[in-house]
């Protein structure tokens, strides 16, 4: 998997590195996406529309579920 970090990023450096772990057990096998708490995000909204753009950035795909609560992050 890429890595995430910029070195404009450094405030979304812990989530990006929470996110990469997620995305590094469920990317071995059949997996094509993982589901992250909004816990796991950052509680801005600036920030938090950083992240999901650098997620598109790299290709990953993301969708809200759960009434915004979980953020499905899709890989191919």
């Amino acid at each position: 998997m890429e890595q995430l970090i910029k070195a404009d990023e450094v405030a979304l450096a812990p989530f990006i590195k929470r996110i990469n772990e997620c995305i590094e057990l469920y990317a071995h096998g059949r997996n094509s996406g993982v589901k992250i708490a909004t816990d796991l995000l950052p509680r801005s909204d600036k920030q938090r529309e950083r992240l999901i753009k650098l997620l598109h950035e790299v290709g990953y795909k993301t969708i809200w579920t759960n009434y915004s609560s979980i953020l499905g992050i899709l890989w191919d």
